[in-house]
């Protein structure tokens, strides 16, 4: 599926393999922590997400990943590379995060220039492999609270 939709998957699956990331495939918010490569306990260092869309489920998501990241004692962080123009920005994800036992730590514009031969691409709906705008955005960096 991923050589199906994106041209280049397979070549960037391998260098970040290559590079010592974990790569998982198929990773569905419901279930991401039932997945087995995936593990049900705080195992990662950071789990990421650039550009979700409108209809993505974002409790669920702070919710599982708070599950899969390692401890802030231990280096584990959430990021979320979200728009931060309206009506992105009505996704309020700082409060999304705190309802679910996370910190917002740092807010970083996200600079497009700064990741060379990144191509942020759309997820769905016959235009996988086509980008988008980035536009205004941010890496929004949550961490585990401590007394949650």
């Amino acid at each position: 599926e991923l050589e199906r939709n994106y041209k280049n998957g397979k070549a960037n699956v391998e260098e970040l393999e290559r590079l010592g990331c974990n790569v998982v495939f198929g990773v569905n918010v419901h279930s991401m922590t039932t997945k087995p490569n995936l593990g049900c306990s705080a195992t990662h260092d950071r789990v990421i997400f650039n550009f979700p869309h409108a209809g993505f489920d974002y409790g669920r998501f702070m919710k599982s990943a708070r599950l899969l990241v390692k401890d802030e004692d231990k280096g584990g962080e959430i990021h979320v590379v979200h728009k931060t123009e309206y009506p992105f920005s009505e996704w309020k994800l700082k409060t999304l995060g705190e309802k679910e036992g996370l910190e917002l730590v740092s807010e970083i514009e996200f600079c497009l220039n700064h990741y060379p031969g990144y191509s942020n691409k759309r997820g769905s709906r016959g235009y996988n492999d086509s980008s988008f705008p980035v536009g205004k955005s941010s890496t929004f960096i949550f961490k585990k609270q401590f007394f949650y």
